[in-house]
């Protein structure tokens, strides 16, 4: 092992480029410390016998964060939590399926009025270039087959797989709109057979109405709407019909 210095303590920096802070025993890392990794994530937490051994966290450089117990060198169990804040969980994940579609972002600092609501879970939505693809991390550009920064067009992130390229442009964003048609694979199953249809008003976080008569409303709105302009017609018709009379006579 090639390392600049070894003392209990003080930073200590191997030839991968990786760097160890923390205390020492015969062996190697031993007891608590913070090992920077030569990717730039950064665990902080117990070692044993040189690897992580016990409660720790593992921070990566896009702010995604894992804590767990590890038992040398292996994760056995963990919380991952996204940069925003929103912890992923592997049972009854219900993030962004209904009732409540929010983002984490709209969650966190409110909804946006009409008009400028959000597309993605970013506040800074950026400009998608011609033929590209938002694939969340970077733009993604199927011509030369890699994925750059959003603020750098010249910084490579990444350069995907067959697998993830195909993912990438059946999921993500486009720089264009085409009709999608009818996708029934798109189409959730919500409701059991037997889904009783006024507990939905219970399950909406905006109303607090009585499921009929929001389903109405939903339903009959464009009508609604119909009707109203019609009548409006017929009372400027007969408003210029009395005006007409009046001036004849």
């Amino acid at each position: 092992m090639n390392v600049q210095s070894k003392n209990s303590g003080e930073e200590t920096r191997f030839v991968d480029g990786s760097e160890y802070r923390g205390t020492w025993n015969v062996l190697g890392m031993e007891g608590i410390g913070k090992f920077v990794l030569p990717h730039n994530a950064i665990f902080e937490g117990e070692f044993r016998d040189g690897t992580f051994h016990g409660h720790g966290s593992l921070y990566f450089p896009r702010l995604q964060r894992i804590d767990g117990i590890w038992s040398q060198g292996e994760c056995k169990d963990k919380r991952y939590t996204f940069n925003d804040g929103l912890i992923f969980r592997s049972h009854n994940w219900d993030y962004c399926r209904f009732p409540d579609r929010r983002y984490q972002t709209c969650i966190k600092y409110g909804l946006r009025p009409g008009g400028a609501t959000l597309r993605t879970n970013d506040r800074n939505e950026f400009l998608i270039p011609p033929t590209c693809y938002d694939a969340g991390i970077g733009i993604f550009n199927p011509c030369k087959y890699h994925i750059v920064s959003h603020q750098d067009s010249k910084k490579v992130l990444e350069i995907p797989n067959t697998k993830f390229t195909r993912w990438i442009q059946k999921n993500c964003q486009k720089a264009w709109s085409e009709p999608t048609g009818n996708r029934k694979d798109l189409y959730e199953n919500w409701f059991p057979d037997k889904f009783d249809t006024k507990f939905l008003s219970t399950l909406l976080p905006f109303s607090n109405e009585s499921f009929e008569p929001w389903w109405k409303r939903l339903t009959t709105f464009r009508s609604d709407c119909k009707e109203k302009t019609l009548t409006d017609e017929r009372n400027k018709h007969f408003q210029n019909l009395i005006e007409s009379l009046v001036e004849f006579r």
